[in-house]
């Protein structure tokens, strides 16, 4: 990820953030604009990288959410073939069926779901986990 250093004696403000006198500071994203005098880019190393989980589950299995993920991630089930149960969180959930080409999204703004309960005889899902 980017660090911009700032040797003025001034705040500056670019795009939303704040740097300090003599802070360096890492964002996830590149300044577009022109860097004020006294402000240089120290470094383009690291990069965003939004996927916490791709996982493809053919089996009857429990896929659970990362752990330290609060909040504001993003959940995408893929059915490719079969048919597959899902419940969310417990056994005894309600189950989901989904079928080759249906599609689920979850946007969690707390940790709402920690797992996901695929039962699967034959089938293929795809679960995506990614920060949003």
């Amino acid at each position: 990820m980017p660090q911009y250093k700032n040797a003025s004696s001034a705040v500056v403000e670019l795009e939303g953030i704040r740097i300090e006198p003599g802070q360096t500071v890492t964002t996830e994203k590149f300044i577009q604009k022109a860097l004020p005098t006294g402000v240089t880019k120290e470094s383009d190393s690291g990069y965003y990288d939004p996927t916490l989980l791709s996982q493809k589950v053919t089996t009857t299995s429990t896929v659970t959410v990362p752990s330290g993920i609060s909040g504001n991630y993003r959940i995408i089930l893929l059915c490719s073939a079969g048919d597959i149960s899902m419940k969310v969180n417990s056994d005894s959930a309600t189950a989901r069926l989904m079928v080759a080409g249906d599609r689920v999204e979850w946007l969690c703004t707390s940790r709402v779901i920690n797992d996901i309960r695929f039962t699967i005889s034959s089938g293929t899902v795809y679960i995506t986990i990614e920060k949003c």
